[in-house]
């Protein structure tokens, strides 16, 4: 590793982003699912009419909106709107702000449902929204306010978000990301955050779910909602739990950053040419049970050094998380689960090669820090290690959760080396998820989970969804009552 740091002005020039030298960054949005009809003035008075309307009567109305013809996008986009309007990211980026970090996993989930299926995850989100607005409105009393910005050109605005971003100043950077959104576009602005949303250990990982979600909805909402998210999402990342401004001191949550923005010097220009097998995830895999978080963004640049691909870094640290749940169940491997998916996420539609090796870095160090903060180890297993059992039958899989989850695990290692379709096994994970909801971490543990799953190629893949059953929900949860009063309003 060299020796000094970058400064300032290099790192930023690597970027692209410096004054005078234009807008280099692409931001993987050419491909948009936004099928929004409603004008501005019907999202807004959809937006509206979700933040005034009390909790207790609003999913019996909008049960009867859908029956006359509501669009889904429409309900979506209106609740995107509302939801970052109302909830804030302070003082920490959790809690009530999961009702507006789950957005993401309640379209995935919706999307892979029936069409009278597909309501239930937003009309429950809806009721979760009011949950967390009321939490908010208890608390704080907070609502976005009305920010005006000044226009300036696009290398300016540029220059001062970044300037801003890394000096930790809050009200700067908000400036600065309207001007730069006026000044280009909402998918401009999300490309200049991206890398920062990986910057530190913080929050239990939900500043990259946060950008994740911000990325997916900007997609899906357009224009209509993309000030707030992006406000919203800056505010975010600057969020550093009453400590110390850390761009002046050195805490532990900041070194692995400051490491790797001189580390990522060192990885070749052919990177992502790399071989991709299981012996190379494996000796990576190894790294991630023990390293530190400095240490595993040192031994991913030597594998990478040595002609393995970045798909190899991906694989190891999706298995580790997924081993973190095999070892302990706790809430924590939970959140280690879902981080990891959102940073994948953002390295797969960050098209900048500076702030995609960043992105590999930070990652394995944001994961070894969950390593260390895991807690107690239930089971001294490696995924590896986990004997598989047969059975033909996904619903006994699921069955067995109430009673043992270890074993459940095992049967879905059986069912999947065999060669069965998995598809039956996701189509339980979203069903109990929906049906047997208990907060927001159910779906967005879940959609992570499938994702995380789909998106593996080699044979740990396999070990990884069974690991997800130390988590899931299963025929032994509570049936949720508001999404079953849900579809019985919409059916009638």
């Amino acid at each position: 590793m060299r020796g000094k740091l970058l400064s300032r002005r290099s790192f930023l020039k690597s970027l692209g982003y410096i004054a005078g030298t234009g807008i280099s960054c692409r931001t993987g949005f050419a491909v948009t699912e936004t099928a929004t009809a409603g004008t501005a003035t019907y999202i807004n008075g959809l937006a509206e009419m979700l933040d005034a309307t009390p909790r207790e009567r609003i999913i019996e109305y909008l049960a009867g909106e859908i029956k006359h013809g509501l669009s889904y996008n429409d309900l979506l986009t209106a609740l995107t709107q509302v939801a970052f309007h109302t909830i804030q990211p302070y003082p920490d980026v959790g809690f009530k702000y999961h009702g507006v970090m789950m957005l993401q996993s309640l379209h995935l989930s919706s999307r892979a449902l029936t069409d009278m299926e597909k309501w239930l995850p937003l009309l429950w989100g809806v009721d979760e929204f009011k949950r967390s607005q009321s939490l908010e409105q208890n608390q704080t009393g907070w609502r976005m306010p009305v920010v005006s910005a000044k226009k300036t050109n696009a290398a300016r605005a540029q220059q001062e978000l970044l300037t801003a971003l890394e000096s930790w100043d809050h009200d700067a950077a908000e400036t600065a990301v309207m001007q730069l959104i006026q000044a280009t576009s909402p998918a401009q602005a999300m490309a200049v955050l991206m890398p920062f949303l990986a910057r530190d250990y913080r929050a239990l990982g939900h500043k990259p779910i946060t950008g994740a979600n911000a990325h997916r909805m900007l997609r899906i909402t357009g224009a209509h909602a993309s000030v707030a998210i992006l406000r919203s999402t800056t505010a975010a990342i600057l969020n550093h739990a009453g400590e110390s401004n850390p761009a002046i001191n050195d805490h532990p949550a900041d070194r692995a950053w400051k490491q790797n923005v001189v580390l990522i010097q060192d990885i070749a220009p052919d990177w992502q040419q790399g071989k991709t097998d299981r012996e190379a995830v494996k000796s990576m895999l190894d790294i991630m049970r023990s390293a530190s978080d400095l240490e595993a963004s040192r031994e991913a640049v030597r594998l990478l050094a040595g002609g393995s691909g970045p798909r190899v870094i991906w694989e190891a640290l999706l298995a580790a998380a997924g081993e973190m749940m095999l070892r302990t169940g706790s809430f924590f491997a939970l959140h280690a689960n879902t981080m990891i998916n959102s940073l994948h996420y953002l390295y797969l539609h960050a098209d900048n090669d500076v702030t995609r090796r960043l992105l590999l870095l930070q990652s394995t160090a944001l994961l070894a820090r969950f390593r260390t903060d895991i807690g107690t180890i239930r089971r001294d297993l490696k995924l590896d290690e986990m004997e598989p059992l047969e059975t033909a039958d996904p619903e006994a899989i699921f069955a067995t959760m109430g009673n043992d989850r270890l074993t459940a695990a095992r049967l879905t290692s059986g069912y999947l080396n065999s060669g069965k379709d998995s598809g039956s096994l996701l189509k339980l994970i979203r069903h109990y998820t929906v049906y047997r909801t208990g907060n927001a971490h159910d779906y967005k543990y879940a959609e992570a989970v499938i994702e995380n799953y789909q998106q593996m190629s080699t044979t740990w893949r396999n070990h990884y969804l069974s690991s997800a059953m130390f988590s899931l929900n299963g025929p032994r949860q509570r049936p949720n009552q508001l999404v079953n009063m849900a579809l019985d309003l919409i059916k009638s």
